[in-house]
């Protein structure tokens, strides 16, 4: 018998978020931005991460975790620098949005973090768990260390 299993790759993004009533000069907003991974295969993760208005990174920064995750690439990709297995979630990419300090309340704007995250899977049509660069490299993507 030759028994053929499929194995799905369905990633989510899962967030602890409670935006603020309002901005504020040198407020510090959680937001805790994770990724897990719902289905059977085991893959590697990517995400892109930015202000949905450009005039927001003015005064608002995103602390990135680059112990875990890459910088970004031209792009603006970050990758999960691990296999994520099927139930788990990554580590944070962001735990908060930080305001600076000093800012008119009349130049500051609603913004939204747009998160997107693309995933693919880890293991090769041998079997073996590939190395993340060869990984993305199978769709035309140079993934970064």
């Amino acid at each position: 018998d030759n028994t053929f299993t499929i194995a799905e790759n369905t990633i989510e993004v899962v967030e602890e978020f409670d935006p603020p009533e309002q901005i504020e000069a040198g407020q510090t907003i959680t937001k805790d931005v994770k990724v897990a991974n719902v289905d059977t295969a085991q893959c590697y993760v990517r995400v892109f991460c930015d202000f949905s208005d450009s005039r927001a990174a003015g005064f608002a920064s995103l602390d990135y975790n680059t112990e875990d995750w890459t910088e970004p690439d031209a792009d603006g990709w970050r990758y999960y620098k691990n296999i994520l297995y099927n139930g788990d979630k990554t580590s944070s990419l962001i735990t908060q949005i930080q305001i600076a300090e000093g800012v008119a309340a009349e130049d500051l704007i609603d913004f939204d973090v747009l998160v997107v995250a693309e995933s693919v899977q880890a293991k090769g049509s041998d079997g073996q768990m590939m190395d993340m660069k060869i990984a993305w490299s199978n769709f035309g993507i140079t993934a970064v260390e």
